[in-house]
Parts: C-alpha cells; structure tokens; sequence
C-alpha cells in the first residue's frame, strides 16, 4: 500500500488494489495545502516488486464546452483522464455515454470542492442530475483492472437541460 504524509500528519493511506476506479467507492481526492509531502511504498511482509502510479492535479484536468462530444483514450487502458467544465448553481446536465471500445471504464463527477456527485459508475449514461454549486466541475474518466494495458477509447457528451421533460428526448 502507500500513504502520503505532510504538514497535517498523515494526508491518506491506501491499498494498491484499492487506489482508484471501481476499486475505491467514493471520493477519490486528496485535499493537500502546499508544502512538502512524503510518499511511503510498503509491501506486505518482506515482498518486493515494481509499481507504478500517477499523481493528478485536478487544476490540470482538459476543459470540455458542455452540449459538444468529447472524445479520448486511456492509453494504457488502466489509467484516468480529467474533464473540467463551469455551471451555474441549479443548472442541470444528463451525462451521455456515446461509444466505449472495450475494457471496463467508470466515471465520477466532482463538484468545485472536490467532493463527489456521483461515481463511481460504470460507463453508462446518467440521468439529469441538478448541480447545486457555482464553479468547475470535475470528471473522472477511469480504466479498471491494475494490468490493462489495451488502449480504451471512449466519447461521451454532458448534455445541458432547461427542463427535465427536454432529457427525456435524448
């Protein structure tokens, strides 16, 4: 497993196995101030071994323009991407799955503080769901299964919606 410790003392602490996508329900996000931090690898026992691992700032995350299809790949197919887009509070969205080339892809929506909305699901559209908050809004695009190396490409669309009656055309 790992942990990450800062200014605060211990920041998060994980298993491997259980780090992101599927593998870890709820919110995915660590909220760290600046500052120096230490990152800890520990195996069970005596146990050696390679790993590997991304650490994303959602602040880098690709800005999409909602009601225009996105498409992408997670290239290798276990790794995340990152959307942004801005909403007003009270504004609505449904979120579109269009197309998935293979694997297992979840996606999890998070709000301007980083806490979760939805997710993880699996690829799969979302009905309309009302964001209560102003600012950017975050997606996770996440392949699942540690050793998935076959690119997945993926397209989807968050979809504006004046009225719920609209969402139910698409």
């Amino acid at each position: 497993g790992w942990s990450l410790t800062g200014a605060r003392g211990i920041e998060a602490t994980r298993n491997f196995s259980s780090s992101d996508s599927a593998s870890i329900g709820g919110n995915t996000t660590i909220d760290l101030i600046a500052g120096d931090y230490t990152l800890t690898i520990d195996a069970g026992g005596a146990a050696v071994g390679d790993y590997s691992f991304r650490l994303l700032d959602l602040a880098n995350a690709t800005a999409l323009i909602p009601g225009t299809p996105v498409s992408g790949s997670l290239t290798p197919g276990n790794s995340t991407n990152m959307y942004q887009f801005t909403a007003a509070a009270g504004d609505k969205f449904y979120f579109d799955q269009l197309s998935q080339s293979s694997g297992n892809v979840y996606w999890r929506l998070l709000d301007p503080y980083g806490r979760l909305i939805f997710g993880p699901n699996g690829f799969s559209d979302v009905d309309v769901t009302n964001l209560s908050i102003a600012g950017r809004y975050t997606f996770l695009i996440e392949g699942y299964v540690i050793n998935a190396v076959t690119p997945v490409d993926y397209s989807f669309n968050v979809v504006p919606v004046v009225d719920d009656v609209a969402a139910m055309t698409l």
